[in-house]
């Protein structure tokens, strides 16, 4: 059922009943039911390869079981956020007891727990029918999100999708993770003495891995098995899932704001609010994060903004509410801490502002704030030996963040803010501490950074926090430029909101759309730049491993096609194979800023190679010069290929 506005969300009264004998027996069989299913579904879904039903299948039952949201969106996105947070903290057993991640036995944990909540709470499976008009708005702007998303994808093959994402060097390093964590069955730091080989240095043990981890548990799903097949599959699907976690960052935005906004926003001012954030998010810096190859921030994003949006405007359950924030202060802690300073002030302003909600619950909510904040704890004390003030002066591959239209559109938010204050809305205090907490801190870290003559990259990660909770923050513009009601009835003035809501949306795609005078804006850049063709790098990883799909003990290295492409095929042919470690100890004596790599470069690096190398070549000069260099060595020592031979 489509609805228009709504003025609140309030709880279901349920009136009180004694529970006879015969009702408990009758409540007892479905909880069976339940339970021997968790565990048979599994079992004939992974014998018919289809375990890629298994995830949404334990969304819709999470959803049914809660009871916050009037409508189908609005549960659907509660129960996507409980399950991501409680999928990331049960990693921390997957990773340890007989299964690890394989997907029957992780479907039958979450079946079972799901199982449990019905037994305790005495809840049967519901979904609410309800959908608002905003909702199909929000909807509607993800899939233009989405089809932006895909668009440069769907037309390209394997090395055209790749190159995409190899024009840096951390997507390499997060494909690494996600295939480490499946390799190892779990979090790298409970499998450290199996993963170092695999990881080059110490600190990818702890580097905060929730995204990786759920991407290598779905992964699992998809290919039914917790066996690493094929990586050329596993390369593309995380590709994939890389794609969907920004389409879901896009999602969470979206429909944070539009909450923010309140259930009695019109037509046309959700519409605005929509048009302004996703021209944010297409066409400036947002989609940066994306295809700059950062899975592990966009997954935080999209968390951040879920926190932003429920902390702001809470859900009216409150158990479930409490619940939620906690699974989301988890969630961010595990898949990028940097953003859980700002994450945490703001999840104190909603306690704060509602306290009178929270404290009759007071017991509920220290218990779950104890667990909570204990796993969240983890990542962060992990790398306690790292100093953050010296991490964040390290330099990094991140895109410029144009400031102006960030801290234009926070002052109006922070002023949109005061007159919901005035008007006596808890809702517009929090908005306002979000708001100003994360420009406090992103501008506390960049002047720590010009202070210590430090890199702008980690002040770049804190502008990404900045940009993703003002847009959910500017629900407030909607929310308090509404129709005066003493105007409502006359015609004329209505043409004002539909007006004013048209010159928003074209504004915004404008303003954003135009880039600055000298280059182009972001979102253009994407669909039209770097997708235009393959790289050499990607078509050489993809055809090399085609022909070498298996290590066979040796390092495969590739000296053709310029510094750039040696260097990138050189390390994704070591993830692909395996020997990630081994591969990034070669590449990194031939990164391109080195300088020029010659032969008589790389010659004491293969002579002093712990295990036999394979060099791919096709200039006939560097051939004849390698063969020449391999006769010098040891027999099997080094296997020169000519690319162009085929075979």
């Amino acid at each position: 059922m489509i609805t228009g506005n709504m003025s609140t969300e309030r709880p279901p009264t349920v009136p009180a009943t004694e529970t006879s004998p015969a009702t408990g027996r009758k409540r007892l069989v479905p909880l069976l039911v339940a339970l021997v299913a968790s565990w048979v579904v599994p079992l004939l879904t992974n014998l018919a390869h289809v375990d890629w039903l298994l995830p949404p299948l334990l969304l819709l039952a999470t959803a049914s079981l809660l009871r916050a949201g009037r409508t189908v969106l609005d549960r659907l996105m509660c129960a996507m956020a409980l399950v991501f947070g409680a999928t990331l903290a049960a990693g921390l057993l997957l990773s340890v007891w007989p299964w690890h991640l394989a997907p029957v036995g992780a479907a039958g944990l979450g079946g079972t727990v799901l199982t449990a909540v019905a037994a305790v709470t005495g809840r049967r499976p519901q979904l609410p029918r309800l959908l608002r008009r905003s909702d199909l708005i929000t909807l509607g702007y993800a899939a233009v999100c989405a089809a932006v998303a895909l668009l440069p994808l769907v037309r390209r093959d394997l090395a055209g999708r790749l190159s995409l994402f190899m024009h840096v060097e951390d997507f390499s390093r997060h494909l690494m993770i996600y295939d480490t964590i499946r390799t190892q069955g779990g979090y790298l730091f409970l499998h450290k003495a199996q993963s170092i080989g695999h990881v080059y240095e110490p600190g990818f043990l702890t580097y905060p891995q929730g995204g990786h981890f759920t991407y290598a548990l779905l992964e699992n799903f998809l290919e039914s098995s917790a066996v690493p097949g094929n990586p050329l599959t596993w390369t593309s699907n995380f590709i994939w899932l890389h794609t969907f976690g920004f389409i879901a960052m896009c999602l969470a935005v979206l429909w944070a704001a539009q909450r923010v906004a309140g259930p009695s926003v019109g037509i046309w001012r959700a519409g605005a609010l929509g048009a302004l954030i996703t021209a944010y998010l297409l066409l400036d810096v947002p989609i940066t994060v994306f295809d700059s190859g950062y899975p592990q921030e966009v997954t935080s994003l999209a968390v951040v903004a879920m926190l932003a949006g429920v902390a702001i405007r809470p859900i009216a359950r409150d158990r479930e509410q409490i619940l939620l924030v906690g699974a989301l202060l988890v969630a961010i802690s595990f898949t990028y801490y940097l953003f859980l300073p700002v994450a945490g002030v703001i999840a104190l302003g909603w306690l704060v502002a509602y306290r009178r909600r929270v404290l009759p619950r007071w017991r509920y909510t220290l218990v779950v704030g104890v667990v909570s904040l204990a796993l969240a704890a983890v990542p962060p004390l992990l790398n306690r030996s790292a100093d953050p003030g010296t991490v964040l002066l390290q330099n990094g591959q991140a895109i410029p963040v144009r400031t102006h239209p960030l801290w234009g559109l926070g002052l109006a938010c922070v002023a949109a803010s005061i007159l919901l204050i005035a008007r006596r809305r808890r809702f517009g205090v929090v908005a306002a501490v979000a708001v100003i907490v994360v420009g406090a801190f992103s501008a506390g870290v960049n002047k720590y950074q010009a202070a210590n003559a430090g890199a702008s990259y980690f002040w770049y990660k804190t502008l990404h926090e900045a940009i993703i909770v003002i847009l959910v923050a500017s629900g407030v513009l909607a929310a308090v430029l509404r129709l005066p009601p003493r105007l409502s009835h006359r015609s004329w003035w209505r043409l004002v909101t539909p007006v004013a809501a048209a010159i928003v949306a074209i504004g915004s795609v404008g303003y954003f759309a135009r880039g600055t005078a000298t280059s182009m804006s972001e979102g253009r850049r994407y669909l039209t730049g770097r997708t235009a063709e393959p790289s050499p790098a990607a078509r050489d990883t993809v055809a090399v491993f085609q022909r070498f799909p298996h290590a066979d003990d040796k390092l495969t290295v590739v000296y053709m096609d310029g510094q750039w492409p040696q260097f990138y095929t050189t390390i994704y042919l070591g993830i692909m194979h395996h020997q990630y470690g081994t591969a990034e100890d070669f590449a990194q004596h031939i990164r391109p800023w080195n300088g020029k790599h010659n032969l008589p470069q790389i010659e004491p690096l293969i002579a002093s190679s712990t295990r036999p190398v394979r060099v791919i070549a096709k200039d006939p000069q560097d051939l004849a010069d390698l063969r020449a260099f391999a006769a010098t060595l040891p027999s099997g020592k080094l296997e020169v290929v000519d690319f162009n031979a085929g075979g």
